[in-house]
C-alpha cells in the first residue's frame, strides 16, 4: 500500500469508493474540490485502486 496526495486527476478515483466514502469529499464541496485542495490524502494498492481517504 502506498499513501499519496490527491490532484485533481484523481477525482474519478474517489467516486470509484462509492456513496459510502461520498462524506468525506461532499465536506469540501466535490471530489474535485478534496482532489483540488491539497489537504487529501490516499491509500493506493500497488494497481492504482484508491482503497481509503483521508483529510485535514
Amino acid at each position: 500500500m502506498i499513501a499519496c496526495r490527491l490532484k485533481p486527476a484523481d477525482t474519478d478515483a474517489l467516486h470509484v469508493l462509492g456513496a459510502d466514502a461520498a462524506w468525506i469529499h461532499a465536506s469540501w464541496g466535490s471530489a474535485l474540490g478534496l482532489a483540488a485542495s491539497g489537504h487529501g490524502w490516499a491509500a493506493v494498492d500497488r494497481g492504482g485502486q484508491v482503497l481509503a481517504i483521508a483529510c485535514t
